[in-house]
């Protein structure tokens, strides 16, 4: 059975701690947001962060792992993964779960809420955006894009590439010399602040600690490997059953990560990919469940480690924050805010990033991630989506913003949303 049709997107509660916000006319405070559709009122403007769909494992950027030369067993090659495009690490799988998630939104906002005038709007109403670093998200846009809108409209003059070129960012970030419009480019930002840090000496790394606190998963990836029956590659004492701990390397002046820690990352995210793409996970040895629970840790803690002191609340999340932010102020005053921002008369913004930075936008807003059971502990669980609305109600023309999260469950159900 295809698991397209079993991927459900399910509600989950966000809140904001450690911060206020202030976006436009709208004001958060610490706490559970209101849901502005059961608040009542007409829904004047949706924004919507998503990540990349699922995708082929990526190569280690750090040490240049690959599965072949850590396991007997034959890893799955990319006629097995089945390629949405051969341009792309997209899967036919994920592209699919994509436009089920793009007929959703169809159904529910333009359809049901009326936000948008019909299914082949004006292009001034929706401005679809995506990190084009990675061909992958331009192709999960494309996709998406095309689900919401009516098959005979061409999709061309409603979506938008390289996101990063539009250079926006928040004016009180800790990047220096930030223009009073609030626009500097990301390199521009990065370099300084990676010079700030190496002229400090902050260039410590916690990868120690990250070795000894990843022990049992370490453990559990060696025998999914069946890296103990190949001495070569197992702990010195080859009875542990430990990804290697390798020399610490220094990618940059500013961080260092072992090559044990690199390991686990890359080979429990590879498995994670692998049961997101409606795979056996680990040749058959994992569930979902068991897979998620697996790469959670190591996967956010990589991201904090190998991102927070180039970008974090600064760069990639900044940016993002502060386009939805001119968007929705925008769309509430009806006035225009400069170039390189969407339409003024837009009531829709899709943008679509990489995993990493839909985390720093996570840590930008302060969100913490509520969830039961065995999602609980997963900061960033896999397919989450983040739905941002804003309600205007009357008579006052006052508006309230909610926000929440969809996320994709391997379960039988229609879609639901916060």
């Amino acid at each position: 059975m295809n698991l397209a049709n079993r991927m459900t997107y399910l509600p989950e509660r966000f809140a904001l701690r450690g911060t206020q916000l202030l976006l436009g006319l709208l004001f958060f405070q610490n706490g559970l947001v209101a849901n502005a559709a059961v608040a009542g009122g007409k829904l004047a403007f949706v924004a919507f962060v998503g990540s990349d769909g699922v995708h082929v494992p990526r190569a280690s950027s750090l040490f240049g792992f690959e599965v072949s030369a850590w396991s007997q067993t034959l890893w799955p090659t990319s006629k097995d993964w089945k390629l949405y495009r051969p341009d792309s690490d997209l899967t036919q799988h994920g592209a699919a779960v994509v436009q089920e998630m793009g007929k959703y939104y169809k159904e529910r906002y333009i359809l049901n809420d009326g936000l948008l005038s019909n299914s082949c709007p004006s292009v001034n109403e929706i401005f679809a955006v995506a990190d084009t670093k990675s061909a992958t998200s331009k192709y999960t846009m494309r996709k998406f894009v095309g689900a919401l809108l009516d098959a005979g409209c061409d999709i061309e003059g409603y979506v938008h590439e390289d996101l990063y070129a539009l250079g926006y960012s928040l004016r009180k970030s800790s990047c220096p010399n930030v223009p009073a419009t609030g626009v500097q480019l990301l390199s521009e930002c990065t370099h300084v602040r990676i010079a700030e840090l190496v002229a400090r000496g902050d260039n410590s790394s916690c990868t120690s600690d990250h070795d000894a606190s990843y022990l049992p998963e370490s453990r559990k990836v060696g025998e999914l490997l069946g890296c103990c029956d190949t001495p070569a590659v197992c702990a010195t004492s080859g009875e542990t059953c430990v990804l290697p701990t390798l020399q610490e390397v220094s990618p940059t002046d500013v961080w260092s990560v072992s090559a044990q820690f690199d390991a686990l990352n890359f080979f429990s995210s590879a498995f994670l990919m692998q049961a997101l793409n409606n795979m056996q996970a680990a040749w058959g040895q994992l569930s979902l469940r068991e897979a998620v629970q697996l790469a959670a840790r190591p996967l956010v803690d990589y991201l904090e480690l190998t991102n927070s002191l180039f970008q974090s609340r600064t760069s990639a999340g900044s940016t993002v924050l502060g386009l939805i932010t001119a968007t929705l102020k925008q769309a509430v005053t009806g006035k225009s805010l400069g170039t390189n921002l969407p339409d003024a008369r837009a009531k829709a913004l899709f943008i679509f990033l990489h995993e990493s930075d839909q985390y720093l936008l996570r840590q930008a807003l302060g969100l913490n991630w509520r969830a039961q059971g065995w999602l609980s502990r997963n900061p960033t669980p896999p397919g989450w989506k983040v739905p941002l609305l804003a309600n205007r109600k009357a008579p006052h023309a006052s508006y309230l913003l909610s926000v929440g999260i969809c996320l994709l469950r391997n379960k039988l159900c229609k879609a639901v949303h916060v």
